[in-house]
């Protein structure tokens, strides 16, 4: 998106949420792999605090995602948070 900006000119455009999503997934379970899953959850509560930074959330809801994902020591949880997060609650149960 950067590139094609300075190349084209223009404003910077943010990926569309499911495309976030997917790169804080890949992200998080390549996290999980290469430190193993208890070592890993606790390194990757950085990048997911980041992520949730740079969400499009209201302050009271990026506190709450970011106190919720940053404590739990479940990887499926925080994914499925992640996705609640990201996409919203009605479009991530379906």
């Amino acid at each position: 998106a950067i590139a094609r900006a300075l190349e084209a000119g223009g404003d910077v455009v943010s990926p569309p949420p499911e495309a976030r999503l997917d790169l804080i997934l890949a992200q998080y379970r390549d996290t999980l792999v290469l430190y193993g899953e208890p070592l890993g959850v606790r390194i990757a509560r950085k990048h997911v605090a980041a992520f949730l930074d740079a969400e499009p959330l209201d302050a009271g809801a990026r506190k709450s995602w970011k106190s919720e994902l940053c404590r739990e020591p479940d990887p499926a949880s925080v994914m499925r948070g992640l996705e609640r997060a990201t996409l919203g609650e009605s479009r991530a149960a379906a």
